[in-house]
């Protein structure tokens, strides 16, 4: 049988070991960051009802990231914390090809949560570098 001091001791060593090193860490909204993965683009509904009227809704083809990995998102200041994040949709402030779609690219950017109707995923990228790589 066990001490009863050997016993706490050995319940208070395993809870402190840490968890933290298990999972990977989650990124900010706001700072830069670097994505990879590869871009492609959707047709979504757009106005007026976004998909609740299909017959009469717009279409909207948008841009996304596939990432190679999933990532998880700190809460913003608003509250938006975000987990197994695996589609970003790309926001490009410039020129934009549409010979990238279907490429494998890591993307400098500054994430954000998503705000409007416009967004379709709780996680967007402001895009302000692409890097291609070789298919």
């Amino acid at each position: 049988m066990i001490p009863k001091a050997i016993l706490l001791f050995l319940i208070v060593a395993i809870s402190a070991v840490p968890t933290g090193s298990v999972r990977a860490k989650c990124m900010k909204y706001g700072p830069a960051v670097v994505v990879t993965g590869r871009i492609v683009a959707k047709t979504e509904y757009g106005p007026p009802n976004y998909g609740e009227d299909p017959a009469h809704d717009s279409r909207e083809t948008r841009l996304y990231i596939r990432l190679d990995a999933p990532i998880c998102v700190d809460a913003s200041r608003d509250g938006w914390a975000a987990t197994d994040v695996r589609l970003m949709q790309l926001i490009y402030c410039c020129t934009f090809h549409k010979d990238w779609i279907g490429k494998r690219a890591s993307l400098n950017g500054r994430l954000t949560p998503w705000e409007t109707g416009h967004h379709y995923t709780p996680v967007l990228i402001e895009v302000s570098k692409t890097k291609f790589f070789a298919n």
